[in-house]
């Protein structure tokens, strides 16, 4: 169990859905820069500026809902290509 509560489990779920759907929503661009299995795209750099404003936007409504329930949840709001 990752919450206290009902409502922390959802919101972990959401955050971890997220991620998911960021990676998912170009796929090319998770194949080529993880697994080398692709090649990059013409406009690879555009795909990794769209994956992360996507996740920023999701995880900031996230976090918003967190700081309504006087709960943190999040650490940062930097995402990093590791």
């Amino acid at each position: 169990m990752v919450g206290k509560t009902p409502w922390e489990e959802a919101l972990h779920d959401m955050f971890l859905e997220n991620i998911m759907e960021a990676v998912n929503k170009v796929p090319p661009l998770y194949r080529w820069m993880v697994f080398k299995a692709a090649p990059e795209p013409e406009d690879g750099k555009q795909q990794v500026q769209a994956a992360k404003d996507f996740m920023c936007k999701s995880l900031g409504y996230i976090q918003s809902v967190m700081e309504k329930r006087a709960t943190k949840f999040l650490v940062t709001n930097e995402v990093r290509l590791l």
